[in-house]
């Protein structure tokens, strides 16, 4: 009989969104630090002698990366620092035979099981192992089954996926 090893599912690595407040800061040039810099609704930022810089969807240090080369151009060896000081709240929904149908505020990667139980588990009519997430709108919206008695006893781990903003959690 071959063991089957479990799925471990690694956090996701951050990525910036509109609505994100970070601190940036350039040492040595106080005036060129900048605190609440707000990530605007199209994604980008906007700092003393660069131009807007596309800030979502990066990693910390890929913006680290963009900041510190526009301002390569006007100082030597600049040394830029960023701190995510508010990140965005991640909204999903959870609707159907659950408790507290709703929508559920994220603060962190939250995947189905997580939400579930926020929503306060499944009521005595819920057909656990229909469950779906849609994510996304129109012609491009994804469907995910989510099988719960099979997550439950490891055999499909990986339908427990982390979510993401906007996603819907239907139990039916």
């Amino acid at each position: 009989m071959v063991q089957k090893k479990p799925l471990v599912q690694q956090e996701p690595i951050y990525r910036i969104g509109p609505s994100d407040i970070l601190e940036i800061i350039t040492w040595r040039e106080e005036q060129l630090t900048r605190k609440d810099v707000l990530v605007r609704p199209d994604g980008r930022i906007s700092l003393p002698l660069t131009d807007d810089i596309m800030a979502a969807g990066l990693t910390l240090m890929q913006l680290k990366y963009r900041i510190t080369k526009a301002l390569s151009h006007y100082l030597e060896a600049p040394q830029v620092y960023i701190m995510l000081t508010n990140p965005r709240h991640w909204e999903i929904s959870v609707l159907g035979n659950v408790r507290k149908e709703g929508n559920f505020q994220m603060l962190k990667p939250t995947d189905v099981m997580q939400a579930l139980a926020m929503a306060g588990g499944f009521n005595e009519w819920a057909d656990k192992d229909e469950v779906f997430i849609l994510r996304g709108i129109g012609p491009r919206q994804q469907r995910f089954l989510f099988e719960y008695s099979e997550v439950i006893t490891g055999e499909k781990r990986e339908q427990n996926i982390i979510l993401k903003p906007g996603d819907i959690i239907v139990v039916p």
